[in-house]
């Protein structure tokens, strides 16, 4: 009799201990990714109490609803009209596909690096191809040497971001740029900005 109930203790406790260990908790504004083997094997699983098979199935939790920012180093770069400014962008951004996230860049370390690969070539198109006059807010000019980017520079850099981290699964929700330039706006050099 003893033996019979050492028995089914026994089953209950480890019955307990594999439901115990397959059960897991999605915490709202996340999202979980269940992988066997390092491969997706099922649809992300939104918050809430959620099973997998413990020891095969693995659970990696994604936030979704975070705003994260990555924040450039300061690049110079000649405008078209050969003027040398220092550009630093900032760009906010979220996760917009979390299974295409978790298939390509799949961790926060990665897209800094993905971010710091793509910004300074995206930062030179754009101020290189363009005068100084077209790239800054003029009424941030009063700041010298410190200006931000005007709407249509910004937007521009928006949508460069946009294109190039769609296939990533992530979208930028805002960038700002912050110019530092070596001469007084008031006084500004021959030839700066179209006739």
């Amino acid at each position: 009799m003893k033996k019979k109930i050492t028995a089914v203790s026994f089953i209950i406790i480890s019955a307990a201990a594999i439901f115990g260990s397959g059960t897991y908790f999605v915490n709202p504004g996340n999202i979980a990714v269940i992988t066997r083997a390092g491969k997706i094997i099922s649809e992300p699983k939104s918050a809430g109490l959620h099973f997998r098979i413990p020891f095969i199935q693995e659970v990696n939790h994604i936030n979704i609803s975070s705003l994260q920012t990555w924040d450039g180093s300061e690049q110079l770069i000649p405008t078209h009209d050969k003027t040398l400014i220092s550009v630093n962008t900032t760009v906010a951004w979220k996760i917009s596909d979390p299974v295409v996230y978790f298939r390509t860049l799949n961790n926060l370390d990665s897209t800094k690096e993905y971010f710091n690969k793509i910004l300074p070539d995206i930062e030179k198109e754009i101020v290189s191809s363009s005068y100084f006059n077209e790239i800054v807010d003029t009424n941030t000019l009063a700041r010298v040497p410190y200006a931000i980017a005007n709407e249509n520079t910004t937007k521009q850099l928006f949508n460069l971001i946009s294109e190039k981290t769609m296939e990533f699964g992530i979208r930028p929700s805002k960038v700002q740029v912050e110019i530092k330039f070596e001469f007084d706006p008031d006084n500004i050099p021959y030839g700066i900005g179209p006739c």
